[in-house]
């Protein structure tokens, strides 16, 4: 099976990755930084050809969770430490 996924998109994840991905992140299972991973998976295979319509749907749901994600803690620190000065 990733044979073939590799021949059709350059990679040896199917789609059911891409899905499973996306699950994950609108559950706020999966961290801001993989979901951005994931994004630019997606982005790099759809460069390289056609994008299913389910994958499409999974990169969708992940940008709405990422936008959704709060911020790090670093950001609030940053801003604190600069309200204080």
């Amino acid at each position: 099976k990733p044979v073939s996924y590799r021949l059709a998109y350059g990679t040896d994840k199917g789609d059911e990755y891409f899905v499973e991905m996306a699950e994950e992140a609108a559950a706020g299972k999966l961290p801001a930084r993989d979901m951005r991973h994931v994004i630019e998976e997606i982005d790099a295979i759809a460069a390289r050809g056609t994008v299913s319509l389910e994958v499409q749907h999974a990169r969708t749901k992940i940008e709405a969770a990422l936008a959704a994600a709060p911020a790090p803690a670093v950001a609030h620190a940053a801003t604190a430490a600069q309200g204080a000065a």
